[in-house]
């Protein structure tokens, strides 16, 4: 996997990032790819994106703010 990267100068609060957004928490961070958020009930963590270079998922507080990123996404089998 490629990612390719621009990232914008001002941080953005979270209600605004789109699901499919990429964003960093900070400049030269890992990538991240917002996603629908979600419960993982028998531990009852909670989920809304994922770390593209670890395939990690994380939760990010909803009062956050990040930089959201202009990536393109290369996958070659």
């Amino acid at each position: 996997m490629k990612i390719t990267r621009n990232t914008t100068k001002s941080h953005t609060s979270w209600d605004y990032v789109g699901i499919g957004q990429t964003f960093v928490e900070r400049p030269g961070g890992p990538v991240f790819l917002k996603t629908a958020e979600f419960f993982e009930q028998h531990m009852g963590d909670q989920y809304n994106a994922v770390c593209l270079e670890t395939g990690e998922l994380v939760g990010f507080m909803t009062n956050c703010e990040v930089l959201i990123v202009k990536s393109e996404l290369t996958v070659e089998e």
